[in-house]
């Protein structure tokens, strides 16, 4: 995915309240592409597991049944030519299983990354957003460059870069991630602004020293004579009545 150049952006001028909008959508379109992908991810790895049991018992239901027939089609190391395919299977089923728990796991990080980039929308935080920035980066980086190889491969010559269908979908896909990534960042831009005026908007409030407290106070002596004083922090112990 080729990075929008800051300028460019500028000149598209959309209102703050439309790109608050933009993200929420595509905050949620996000979630659930990701929900789906999950989904097919956990129902793909589901079966693959199931055939690689039951492939390795039909290995077990094979070796069982040559103790009692004899085969002679064997290799060098004794092994039947449907132990040899069977083997071969269990080998695919093992990467397959192996390829679908990679894509599990990329998907699970891809929907955390999304579920951020709605909660950093409407909770208005900036920093839960970087994360799909990032992730959406590589992942089209990727899958870019995959269909890139796929359509200059001699293997798909015949079908790829003869058919405008495939170069258009290429093409189609790629202005929409463009246009997706580039509202979720303006709105990012707009954030981080709105977060730095409002730091350098707070003043710190002067420390006010705290005024000493008086009270008068009449003190009658001993002769007679009233006397009226202003008491702050004076020990009453002082004073006889």
């Amino acid at each position: 995915m080729i990075l929008i150049p800051r300028k460019w952006i500028e000149y598209i001028q959309i209102s703050p309240k439309n790109l608050r909008l933009g993200a929420i959508l595509i905050s949620i379109y996000e979630i659930l592409i990701a929900h789906v992908i999950m989904f097919v991810m956990l129902l793909g790895l589901i079966n693959a597991e199931k055939a690689q049991k039951l492939l390795l018992e039909d290995i077990d239901d094979q070796k069982e049944m040559e103790d009692y027939y004899y085969y002679p089609a064997m290799n060098n190391r004794g092994e039947t030519l449907d132990i040899i395919r069977l083997n071969s299977a269990t080998k695919l089923a093992s990467s397959t299983v192996y390829k679908l728990t990679i894509g599990t796991v990329i998907a699970t990080i891809y929907l955390l990354v999304c579920l951020g980039l709605f909660a950093g929308v409407i909770k208005n935080r900036a920093h839960f957003i970087v994360p799909w920035m990032i992730f959406d980066v590589i992942i089209s980086l990727v899958i870019n460059s995959i269909l890139l190889i796929v359509g200059t491969n001699m293997l798909y010559t015949r079908f790829a870069i003869s058919n405008w269908l495939y170069w258009s979908f290429c093409a189609v896909y790629t202005i929409m991630n463009l246009c997706t990534w580039s509202v979720v960042f303006q709105y990012h831009s707009i954030l981080r602004q709105m977060t730095k005026l409002r730091e350098e908007a707070i003043i710190p409030a002067p420390i006010v020293t705290p005024y000493p407290y008086y009270h008068e106070n009449t003190i009658e002596s001993h002769n007679g004579l009233k006397h009226t004083t202003l008491l702050g922090n004076i020990d009453h112990s002082n004073y006889v009545a």
